[in-house]
C-alpha cells in the first residue's frame, strides 16, 4: 500500500478522534462518539495486523488534543514554562491519554499476527473492548492517573446514567463501548449478507438490536431507582465565587484583596439569603493551620453562627517559619503542607487535606528525569498528599464527603465513607486554563457524575466557575458564570446511605472480565479438541 494512501487513513483517524471529543462538554454530541468509536473498531477488523499497531494511537491521539487542549494553554500560557518545553510536556501528556486506544490496536495486531480466526474471531471485540475498559480503569492510579478522557461523563442526560449509581462512570464507558461494538458489528454484517449468509447477518443484527434496547431499556428503568434515602432537613448553602487566576500568580496583596473581596460576598449571603454553611473556592489562603483558625475566628461576629468549609493551603508550622525566613528549598522541613479544606463554625468539626495530586504540578509520577521540569513548571512539589482514609467533615451538624479540584476525576474519591454522609462538596482552583469554556465545563460534568454515583447533592465552588449545586441525580440545580465575581445560594436536600457502586466499587469489571476469558478459555479449548478429532484417522 502506498505512503500517501497510509497518510491519507492516518489524517482520517486522526480526525475522526478529534470528533469524538465533541462528545464531551460542553457540546455533548454522544452521537458523534458512537459512530467514530464504532467506525474505528471497523477499520480494525478490516486492516492487517501492522496497520493495527498505530491506528489506535492516532486514533487517540487526536481524541487527547482535542478534547484536553487545555494542557497546553495551562503549561503555556498561565506557566512560567518556555513555549517549546511546554509543547513537548504537553506532548506526552496526550501521548499518555491516547494509550488505551493504542493498546486496543495493538492488540488487535497481536490477535490477527497469532491466527485465532474461525470461531476464536467470534470474541476477539468483546475481549479487546473489555481490555480497552480495563485501560481506562488503570488510568485512575498508573503514573498518578489521569481519567479524565474515561467517556463516562457524556452519558449524563442519557438513559445510561441509570447505570451510573451501579458501576459508576467507568461502567457508563464501558456501556457506550460496547454499544458502539455493536454498532460495528452491524456494520459488518453488511458484508455477511453479500456473501451469502442472510440468516446469519440477520441474526447479528436482531442481536445488536435486543442489546442496544437492553441497554438503553434497562438504564431508563435504573434512573427511577432511589438507592438512598432523603432526610427530613433542607440545607441553605451558599458558595463564593472569587474571579481569581491560579494562586501562583497572585501577590500578597492582591491575596488579601481577593480574601476581603470573598467575606463581603459571605456577609451577602448571610444578610441577603440567610444561609446555613458557605463554600469558599481552593487556594484563598496560604498559613499554617493555628494561625488559620485564629484568622477564623476574628471573624465570628460575621459568621454570625453560620458554618464555614474553606480551602487553604495548610503549612506545618516549622515550614511556615522557614519559609518567612527564606530558607532555600532544599532545606526546607518535611512534611511541608497539606491542600486542604477546613470546617469552622457551630457544631462544624474537621479538615480534608487531597489524596490525588496533580501529576507534574503538585507531584512527580516517577523518579528520574521528570524533575528537570520543575523549575519551568509552577510545580508545587512541598505538596503532601493526605492519608488514605479520612474522617468526614461535619458542617451544620451534617457528614459531607470531601474531594479538591481535580479530585472528582476519580469515582473512587468518595468510595469507603460512612452511610452518614449526606452531601457532598468539591472546592476547585480552574484559574490555570484562562477561562477557556472546554476544561470548567468537563471540570463540572465530572462533578455532576460523582454526585449521581453516590446519589447524593453535591455542591461546587470554583474560583473562576463555574460553581454549582447538582442534586442526587447528576443535575444541575443552579450555577454561575465563567470569569464572574459571583454568589450562589440553594437549598441542599441531604441524603443517607450507599449506592451499589459505593459500596462495591468497580467489582462488577473483575466478574465481567472473568466470565468472559473464562468463556474464550473453553471456545480455545473445544476448537482444540475439534481439530485433534478431525486430525485423527478413522478406524
Amino acid at each position: 500500500m502506498s505512503i500517501r494512501h497510509w497518510s491519507l487513513q492516518g489524517l482520517l483517524l486522526l480526525f475522526c478522534g478529534a470528533a469524538s471529543g465533541l462528545a464531551f462538554a460542553p457540546l455533548a454530541w454522544w452521537p458523534v462518539w458512537l459512530v467514530t468509536v464504532a467506525w474505528l473498531l471497523h477499520t480494525l477488523a478490516q486492516a492487517p495486523w501492522h496497520r493495527q499497531l498505530w491506528m489506535g494511537w492516532v486514533f487517540g491521539l487526536g481524541a487527547a488534543v482535542a478534547t484536553t487542549h487545555w494542557i497546553g494553554i495551562a503549561l503555556w500560557h498561565q506557566s512560567s514554562m518556555p513555549k517549546g518545553v511546554s509543547l513537548g510536556a504537553s506532548a506526552i501528556a496526550w501521548l499518555y491519554s491516547a494509550w488505551p486506544w493504542g493498546l486496543l490496536g495493538m492488540l488487535g495486531a497481536v490477535w490477527d499476527r497469532l491466527g485465532w480466526t474461525g470461531h476464536n474471531s467470534t470474541w476477539k471485540l468483546p475481549i479487546l473492548t473489555t481490555a480497552l475498559v480495563l485501560a481506562w480503569w488503570s488510568q485512575s492510579w498508573w503514573l498518578g492517573g489521569f481519567p479524565w478522557l474515561v467517556p463516562g461523563a457524556i452519558w449524563l442526560d442519557t438513559p445510561l446514567q441509570g447505570w451510573g449509581p451501579v458501576g459508576g462512570g467507568l461502567l457508563m464507558a464501558a456501556l457506550g463501548l460496547w454499544l458502539a461494538a455493536a454498532l460495528s458489528a452491524v456494520w459488518r454484517s453488511r458484508e455477511t449478507h453479500r456473501s451469502g449468509h442472510k440468516a446469519k447477518a440477520w441474526y447479528v443484527r436482531g442481536a445488536m438490536a435486543l442489546l442496544w434496547m437492553g441497554t438503553f431499556g434497562a438504564g431508563a428503568v435504573l434512573q427511577d431507582t432511589t438507592w438512598t434515602h432523603a432526610l427530613d432537613r433542607t440545607v441553605r448553602v451558599g458558595v463564593v465565587q472569587v474571579d481569581m487566576p491560579s494562586t501562583t500568580q497572585v501577590g500578597l496583596a492582591q491575596e488579601h484583596a481577593y480574601q476581603r473581596m470573598a467575606w463581603r460576598i459571605t456577609d451577602a449571603l448571610i444578610v441577603r439569603h440567610d444561609v446555613d454553611v458557605i463554600v469558599w473556592p481552593e487556594g484563598l489562603l496560604i498559613s499554617p493551620e493555628g494561625s488559620l483558625r485564629e484568622w477564623l475566628a476574628q471573624h465570628e461576629e460575621l459568621l454570625q453562627e453560620r458554618s464555614l468549609a474553606i480551602g487553604a493551603i495548610v503549612q506545618a508550622e516549622a515550614f511556615a517559619a522557614s519559609a518567612q525566613e527564606q530558607v532555600p528549598s532544599s532545606e526546607m522541613p518535611q512534611p511541608r503542607a497539606h491542600n486542604s479544606v477546613l470546617a469552622h463554625g457551630p457544631d462544624s468539626r474537621g479538615r480534608y487535606d487531597k489524596r490525588e495530586l496533580v501529576p507534574m504540578t503538585e507531584r512527580w509520577p516517577v523518579d528520574g528525569p521528570w524533575p528537570l521540569l520543575a523549575p519551568w513548571a509552577n510545580s508545587q512539589p512541598w505538596l503532601q498528599a493526605g492519608a488514605r482514609h479520612q474522617a468526614p467533615l461535619t458542617l451544620a451538624g451534617q457528614h459531607v464527603g470531601t474531594s479538591i479540584c481535580y479530585e472528582d476525576a476519580f469515582g473512587h474519591i468518595y468510595q469507603g465513607l460512612p452511610a452518614s454522609v449526606s452531601w457532598l462538596i468539591n472546592i476547585s482552583n480552574d484559574g490555570w486554563f484562562a477561562r477557556t469554556p472546554v476544561m470548567p465545563a468537563q471540570h463540572l460534568a465530572l462533578s455532576r457524575l460523582r454526585a449521581l454515583e453516590q446519589q447524593k447533592p453535591l455542591v461546587r465552588a470554583a474560583n473562576i466557575g463555574p460553581s454549582a449545586v447538582v442534586n442526587a441525580w447528576g443535575q444541575t440545580i443552579a450555577r454561575t458564570p465563567i470569569g464572574q465575581t459571583q454568589m450562589l445560594h440553594a437549598h441542599v436536600h441531604p441524603r443517607q446511605g450507599h449506592t451499589p457502586y459505593a459500596r462495591w466499587g468497580h467489582a462488577w469489571l473483575g466478574v465481567t472480565g472473568s466470565c468472559l476469558l473464562l468463556l474464550f478459555g473453553a471456545s480455545v479449548w473445544r476448537g482444540s479438541r475439534a481439530r485433534l478429532h478431525a486430525a485423527q484417522p478413522p478406524l
